[in-house]
């Protein structure tokens, strides 16, 4: 954002946000150039005149909007950020979401006036999870993004990438009467709590069918799963590679609940239903998980998370222990996924830091072992919906697709497959095509969609089970976020 420059609107008692998001508007380059309560008589004025068109946007953080009356006043008009369809400042922000039960949110960067236009536009949005009985948590959610969302926006136009013609913004949610929230807070509430008691227990299965047969809605395929040895062990983020004789090798996390952290795991499928042993290939003192596996010039490499440590590092596949073959790249990332498009090396991941499933980075390089550069546009995408990598990017019939997590309804609900149309240094862009549901026997999720070769899918699964090891601890969680939500209600 270096070069841009912008004026801020706020209310006499603007909420505590609109500070911060002034101070990460900031930190991403953009230079507040004057700030207005919008009860001042000479906003008008002071915002249109001498060197109007210096400014380059009006942000309006106003909670019933001042946009109306000062939209011509810089070179791409007024933005203002809304919530469910209101004004991020309104008090009714979100609640028609939580009254609806309505599993994302959208959080939206509107247009109007400038170069953009007469009439109100969709420049930029994000959709994240609505929190089921805290609208405090919601809304803090939702303006964390904001940031992005303005700074994205911004960066976007200098780079000229404007589209001619913009969707239509989001309409306004009416207003509800207080009832009829109480009533789906109170449902949320009670859900939480039944519960409380369970953990995700995940499972690895194999697919005989090629990755893109998921593009098909009516595809129910058999899976051959892993068998899990305990409730407290489980298996999940599977990638794999084939062996000569048409078996696989299958990396994956295994997780143990008493240990509280993953390590990378290997096991050969021979046949179906034919498993051998697991052997460790990578354990260390942070949790490691999505074993994420491609093959390069430089041999079969695999990216797995390890978001703990700080770092994304690439490690030789194929021996008894993996040993690294990459400098670390600094950044938390979550599900590294890496491939090759038009003649460079895409890193996508998202932020350890951030909210996890919304927020999407994207870096590349010449080659597959980096050094990695930063997208112009980070994060390139916010959406709880499609956003966290969920496997293995591939081609079919001349398209590029990847599979990315759906987290609205929870942690690994489902998974959405998105059709990349626009990938350069400088943009990106993508369309989600599909979405895959669970699948029989492990019914409360999937979060990961893997090829192994031109003729095998692998894939997990989830089942929400009692473990006993991690009992105490989910109460204690649960008591900390029942004081969360009643300190959040009291102020």
């Amino acid at each position: 954002m270096i070069g841009v420059r912008y004026v801020l609107a706020v209310d006499p008692e603007p909420p505590a946000w609109a500070l911060g998001l002034v101070d990460g508007i900031a930190a991403a380059g953009g230079e507040l150039v004057e700030l207005h309560g919008t009860r001042q008589p000479d906003l008008l004025a002071r915002v249109l005149g001498g060197g109007a068109r210096e400014v380059d946007f009006i942000l309006d953080l106003t909670a019933f909007g001042a946009h109306a009356a000062i939209r011509d006043g810089a070179r791409w008009g007024v933005w203002r950020l809304v919530v469910g369809g209101m004004n991020a400042a309104a008090p009714q922000a979100g609640v028609a979401e939580m009254a609806s039960g309505a599993p994302a949110t959208q959080v939206a960067l509107l247009g109007i006036g400038g170069t953009i236009g007469d009439h109100e536009v969709l420049i930029n949005d994000a959709w994240i999870r609505t929190d089921n009985y805290l609208r405090a948590r919601l809304i803090e959610r939702a303006t964390e993004l904001s940031v992005d969302l303005v700074a994205v926006a911004a960066t976007a136009l200098r780079f000229g990438q404007l589209p001619a013609e913009l969707p239509t913004p989001p309409l306004q949610t009416p207003h509800l009467p207080r009832v009829r929230m109480a009533e789906h807070s109170l449902r949320g509430f009670v859900s939480a709590q039944l519960a409380a008691l369970q953990s995700d227990h995940w499972a690895v299965g194999v697919v005989d069918y090629p990755i893109h047969r998921f593009l098909d809605p009516a595809f129910r395929p058999r899976v051959d799963w892993l068998p899990s040895p305990t409730r407290d062990i489980f298996g999940a983020d599977p990638f794999g590679r084939p062996l000569p004789g048409g078996g696989l090798e299958v990396a994956y996390e295994r997780f143990d609940y008493r240990l509280g952290r993953g390590v990378i795991a290997v096991v050969e499928r021979t046949s179906p239903g034919t498993w051998s042993a697991p052997r460790v290939v990578l354990a260390g003192d942070t949790h490691l998980s999505y074993p994420f596996i491609v093959t390069t010039d430089q041999g079969t490499i695999a990216y797995p998370e390890n978001a703990g440590a700080g770092q994304i590092r690439g490690y030789a596949v194929g021996a008894a222990r993996w040993r690294p073959v990459t400098v670390s790249h600094p950044f938390p990332g979550l599900d590294p996924t890496v491939f090759e498009h038009d003649g460079l090396w895409w890193l996508f991941a998202t932020d350890a830091r951030r909210e996890p499933v919304a927020s999407l980075y994207v870096f590349y390089s010449q080659t597959p072992l980096g050094p990695w550069t930063a997208h112009a546009l980070n994060p390139v995408k916010n959406d709880v919906r499609s956003t966290r990598p969920g496997g293995t990017p591939f081609r079919y019939q001349d398209a590029l697709y990847r599979p990315a997590q759906d987290g609205a309804a929870g942690y690994g609900t489902a998974l959405t497959i998105c059709r990349i149309d626009r990938l350069t240094p400088t943009e990106f862009d993508e369309v989600a095509v599909a979405r895959v549901l669970p699948t029989a026997g492990f019914p409360d999720g999937l979060h990961t969609l893997s090829a192994a070769g031109p003729h095998h899918t692998l894939l997990d699964g989830k089942r929400r089970l009692v473990v006993p090891s991690t009992v105490p601890h989910r109460l204690s969680a649960r008591a900390s976020r029942i004081k969360e939500a009643l300190r959040g209600r009291s102020d």
